[in-house]
């Protein structure tokens, strides 16, 4: 009864009487009106937001610091981990019977599109920067026939690892993993595990490729930022294309971008442009260091989600960290 009185509430009341009944709520965080969570163990991160009308029910629920979840969605599972800068889109469906196994689990930065369906009865893991299409399923049983008159039944988790894109209209079967940085074609039908890196579609899917994300070196991501930066101008989007700038911060002021692309910085270079007021993309690391808001931050960053550019955003105190070796800056991903 209680959950649907604070069910009624806007989130100016909601967060806080949750926080006196125990409830672990970041700075921020809304808890938007209609919104049924009937959870016993909450654990929210600053800034994530939940509904309205949305339903959620679990033992067991974090969100992580950033996190959306939309209007009209359903959750429920046993236990439910979602990474920061998770989208879960308005319309999506996640519902299984609330046993032991059935547990979802969302790594950051992944999106889930609206109209899919998902039965995590057996488990989902959903890795980092996972793109789900709408209209997607994924089940975790294939059971309708009678077993003991020599019915097929099939159970077991579905594993997505991080980067894999699924686009619209996926349909994902039990016990199959889908290997890191690996692309499905539209409509197809998953019925066993996908390597990774592989270019898989039909029905039932085949790899159709093992190479769907090829290596590139220093030159070739260079010239793929200034396309992107060239786009950004072209579209006549706000903001300057002189305020941009990649690898090169010599010309830059407050409020400007440095994007980093094929470079790193060391602590002293950091220092400096925080104290310059330039804002820092570092694509490397996936983040975005803020010294000095501009307007047109905001879209710029939004603009480079076409190139399933992501990062997260990070205020100028946190951003002062040591620059990477160069080992782990021959390791990062490629755009």
């Amino acid at each position: 009864m209680m959950n649907f009185l604070l069910a009624l509430l806007p989130s100016a009341l909601n967060v806080p009487l949750r926080r006196m009944m125990g409830a672990r709520i970041g700075r921020g965080a809304r808890i938007c009106f209609g919104t049924l969570l009937a959870v016993r163990d909450v654990t929210i991160g600053e800034g994530a937001s939940i509904g309205p009308f949305a339903v959620i029910r679990a033992d067991s629920l974090e969100v992580g610091a950033h996190t959306q979840i939309k209007p009209l969605t359903l959750i429920k599972a046993r236990e439910i981990r979602l990474g920061q800068y998770v989208h879960i889109a308005p319309t999506a469906v996640i519902a299984g019977d609330l046993t032991p196994t059935c547990r979802l689990q969302v790594g950051d930065h992944t999106r889930i599109f609206p109209f899919c369906w998902l039965e995590p009865g057996e488990g989902i893991s959903l890795g980092n920067h996972v793109g789900i299409g709408g209209h997607t399923l994924i089940f975790t049983h294939g059971a309708w026939s009678d077993y003991l008159l020599g019915g097929p039944v099939s159970y077991g988790p579905v594993v997505i690892e991080d980067r894999v894109w699924l686009p619209w209209r996926v349909f994902v079967l039990a016990n199959v993993t889908i290997g890191h940085d690996a692309i499905i074609g539209a409509g197809s039908v998953v019925t066993k595990s996908v390597p990774p890196n592989a270019l898989a579609a039909g029905m039932p899917a085949k790899t159709i490729s093992e190479t769907a994300i090829r290596p590139i070196d220093d030159d070739e991501r260079l010239r793929r930022a200034e396309h992107i930066l060239d786009e950004y101008a072209q579209r006549g989007l706000p903001g300057a294309r002189s305020r941009i700038a990649i690898d090169d911060p010599l010309q830059l002021g407050r409020g400007d971008v440095l994007f980093i692309v094929n470079r790193a910085l060391d602590s002293s270079e950091r220092e400096n442009l925080m104290d310059r007021g330039v804002n820092i993309l570092d694509h490397p690391n996936g983040r975005l260091v803020v010294a000095q808001p501009a307007p047109y931050l905001d879209d710029f960053v939004s603009f480079l989600r076409r190139y399933g550019i992501r990062v997260s955003r990070e205020p100028a105190e946190r951003g002062r960290q040591p620059a990477l070796d160069d080992a782990r800056l021959s390791s990062r991903s490629a755009i």
